[in-house]
């Protein structure tokens, strides 16, 4: 085999392994967020009022 030959073998294996380290570092590993700190819902008028869901749109000063 050449040099020429086993650069161009070198090379490809390069890319590869590339391309593999930066799919995993880069890929996403699940939701891990949204299970780690519940949902937190504001008043759009009164973002100072966090609401435990939805349906409790209105804050105090709103109702």
């Amino acid at each position: 085999m050449s040099w020429k030959h086993l650069s161009i073998r070198f090379g490809i294996v390069a890319v590869a392994l590339t391309a593999v380290i930066t799919v995993a570092t880069l890929w996403p590993r699940g939701d891990s967020q949204a299970s780690s700190s519940p949902e937190v819902w504001t008043c759009s008028m009164h973002p100072q009022f966090r609401l435990p869901n939805p349906g409790a749109v209105q804050s105090a000063i709103c109702r």
